[in-house]
């Protein structure tokens, strides 16, 4: 059975004005949609069910900052990706303590150090994309070690735009580092 787009829209507008029978009738119209996209992507009914369940509560909890000029679906879809992205990382760190403490020892040595080396060229050709200056500042702080206060000097700039600076250089960098962690993730856990 296909939905009233309008019936959705109108839903999905009272889901922000707190109306509980409008987000019951999104959740028993769009749970089974998200489900199933959850589970293209996990692969694993389990994990779906709870991305579903984390979706519709992330709704409703933060339904004052529905943007309505966006379908549910899309909404939905949004908060569910958002969700699967974040639970491959934080199952990626998790295997990545479990190398780092010795469990998983010589298990795929040569590929984890493959992906090692692929993530710190990554990093180094996004410190090769900041502007000149800033990636001055940052190759500064990060590899050779100094202070802010020794790279103001240095450079004879005040410390204030030493830390300007260096935040707007990790903030390009985490960025489109976690882009490119979140597409090497999925393509890692849906292989």
């Amino acid at each position: 059975m296909k939905l009233d787009k309008e019936k959705l829209a109108y839903h999905f507008s009272e889901v922000k004005r707190g109306d509980t029978a409008s987000f019951e009738f999104l959740f028993n119209n769009m749970s089974d949609k998200v489900y199933g996209f959850s589970y293209s992507l996990l692969k694993n009914r389990e994990e779906a069910k709870e991305v579903v369940q984390e979706t519709f509560f992330r709704l409703w909890i933060h339904r004052h900052q529905i943007l309505e000029e966006y379908s549910v679906q899309s909404y939905l879809f949004s908060i569910a990706k958002n969700i699967v992205i974040s639970n491959i990382r934080k199952k990626n760190v998790r295997h990545g303590q479990k190398i780092i403490y010795g469990q998983d020892a010589d298990e795929n040595y040569t590929e984890k150090q493959i992906l090692f080396q692929e993530l710190k060229e990554q990093v180094e050709g996004l410190v090769n994309k900041l502007p000149a200056k800033r990636r001055e500042i940052f190759i500064l702080s990060r590899e050779k070690g100094m202070s802010n206060k020794e790279i103001a000097t240095h450079l004879n700039i005040s410390v204030q735009t030493v830390n300007n600076q260096i935040s707007s250089a990790i903030s390009f960098v985490r960025e489109h580092l976690d882009e490119y962690l979140a597409t090497i993730a999925i393509i890692i856990f849906l292989s």
